[in-house]
Parts: structure tokens; sequence; C-alpha cells
């Protein structure tokens, strides 16, 4: 979220294709508007999966839970791709030049995502979602040394990664200081998120989305049910009431991240960014109104400094994006 390729660093998470129509007039009132909308609906529908998660957790393992999300996922990514790609594209889905990098992404999302699936158990979905909003901000810091100068940090992107961090740690603060492995396993989700983002923006400079995606998916099937064989001899089957609650995680997870991508393809990168910070609301009230539970002082705090913390990160990098723009016009 810190460089000038929005798009390239968030959309190729997501299973959504077919956007390129839309990408040659980002920033326009009614697509600008139509963007923040998308971003702002992106975010309920990964709220709602969260929810879904921490429902499924109460009895499943964290690694059963993935293995059926992506088993869901991976036939509704296929269809997105079917319908906006023709059969020689569909045919060089699989075709992949950076096989090294695109196996860290995929590792690295992996442990993000069965970090987070392990910490649904234990804490909250507002906890989970304020503390996930640090995760833009160690992209900003890590993204000059990773890729490159092109992706400048300022003393407002430093300022940012201050406030994220006091951020953090009041909200996580107490479950730290009993030693919760649930808090723990935020952190690293959180940290292990970001270096699958700067995989995958990197991946973007050569690599088509839908291929990033697509293996992603792949990937985290086969390697839950890998650890679920060693585990157990085999893939458990869930109990039939929990079903609709794995599909839920599926469907909730490929809609949000379509929404996301489109929101990408029509709007400028620090703008979506910025509506995607209403996230933490929707986990409060998923909280409140699903699992009866009311955040503690130390959370509203430590969630507006990490807010906070985000909104800072997108000044400093809409300043740095300015000074390029004028540079680039002498």
């Amino acid at each position: 979220m810190t460089g000038r390729r929005g798009t390239a660093s968030e959309a190729p998470t997501s299973g959504a294709v077919g956007v390129d129509a839309q990408v040659s007039r980002p920033g326009s009132r009614p697509l600008a508007q139509r963007g923040i909308l998308l971003m702002i609906l992106s975010t309920v529908a990964f709220a709602a999966m969260l929810s879904l998660v921490k429902l499924a957790r109460r009895e499943l393992g964290a690694f059963e839970v993935m293995c059926w999300r992506a088993a869901t996922s991976v036939p509704l990514a296929l269809l997105l791709v079917w319908r906006s790609a023709s059969a020689g594209s569909l045919r060089r889905l699989f075709r992949v030049q950076r096989k090294a990098l695109l196996t860290a992404r995929v590792v690295m999302g992996f442990c993000a995502m069965s970090s987070f699936y392990i910490a649904a158990r234990g804490l909250s979905v507002a906890d989970i979602s304020i503390i996930h909003k640090l995760q833009p901000i160690l992209i900003a810091v890590l993204a000059p040394w990773v890729l490159g100068a092109g992706e400048r940090s300022s003393r407002g992107i430093w300022l940012a990664l201050v406030a994220g961090i006091g951020g953090s740690a009041l909200v996580l603060g107490p479950e730290l200081s009993f030693g919760s492995g649930y808090a723990i396993a935020a952190l690293v989700g959180t940290a292990a998120s970001a270096g699958a983002h700067l995989a995958v923006r990197a991946l973007g400079r050569t690599e088509r989305a839908s291929n990033i995606v697509l293996w992603f998916q792949l990937g985290v099937l086969g390697i839950s049910v890998s650890v679920l064989l060693v585990r157990h001899g085999a893939v458990p089957l869930p109990p039939a009431h929990l079903v609709p609650h794995l599909c839920g995680i599926g469907v909730a997870a490929t809609i949000g991240q379509a929404l996301m991508t489109q929101a990408y393809a029509v709007e400028k990168a620090s703008t979506v960014a910025a509506a995607s910070y209403v996230a933490p609301l929707w986990g409060v009230a998923s909280d409140l109104v699903i699992f009866r539970t009311v955040p503690e002082p130390s959370v509203w705090i430590g969630g507006t400094l990490i807010v906070a913390g985000g909104l800072l990160l997108l000044k400093a990098t809409r300043q740095i994006q300015g000074r390029e723009d004028e540079a680039s016009d002498v």
C-alpha cells in the first residue's frame, strides 16, 4: 500500500479478474465513489468471514478450517477466471516465471492465514481486525529494503510505525502479559501477511494476477491437506452443522477479495486504503451482535493509535507521490 502501484500490491491477493476495462480511469469522481464503497463492502465481507472462522474454531482446528475454506475458494476463483478469460489465457494460468518467489508468497500467506485462524480461537474479532491494520505500516517500512529504493520511506512512515506498535501493545498487552499464544499468533500473522503482500507486489511485475491468486489457493489447499494427513492420517470431515459455516467462510473470502480488486482497479490505492480503516468497526459490531462481548478501554485506545498511524501513513505516501509527480513534470 505504499507505492504507486496499488493494484499490484493489493489486487493480486484477491480472486477477481476482468477489471482491466476500468483501470484506465482511476480517480474520476463516479469511479472514486464506487471504489470507496466497494472497499467498505469488502471489509464487511472479511469481517463476516472472520466471525464465521471464530464460530467454526470452537469445534475445528485451524488447519481443518483452512482446508475447507480453500476447497470452497478454489472453484469460485476458477469460476471468476473462466468468466473473464479466453481459452488461450486459461492455458497460461499455470505458467509462472518466478517460481521461487511465488513459493515464498504461498508459504508466507499460509503462515499468515494459519496464524490468524489460530488467533481467532482466543481473540475477539475486533482485536484481530485492529492488529491487522498494523500490516500496511510494516509494508511501508520494509518495502525499501525488499523492493528497492523506488519504495521510499519518510519520517511520517516511521512515526506511523511507532503509533502502530504502541497501539498493538495496548490492544494485546493484557493477553501478552498472561503469555497468550493467541496474541502472539496475531502478531506473527500480521508480520507474515506483510511479507506475503511484499512478495505479491514483486510478483506483480512479471506474473498475471490470476496466476498468483490461483496458485495461492491451491497452495493453501495442498499444505493444509498435507498437515491434516500427517497429523490425523486423513482429512476429517466436518460436522454437518458446520458445513454452512465453512462454505460461508470461502464465499465471504472470495467476495471480499473480488470487491477489493475492483476497488483498487477504479480508485487510487491511498484512497481505497483509507476506506479500509473502517474494518475495526465491523469487528466491534460482530463482537457485540454475535459474541456478546464489549471491547476493553485499552482496545479502543490502542485501536485509535493504530488507525491514526495508518492515516499518517496514507498522508506520508501521498506526499511522496506528490513530490514524484512534480519531479516527473519537470
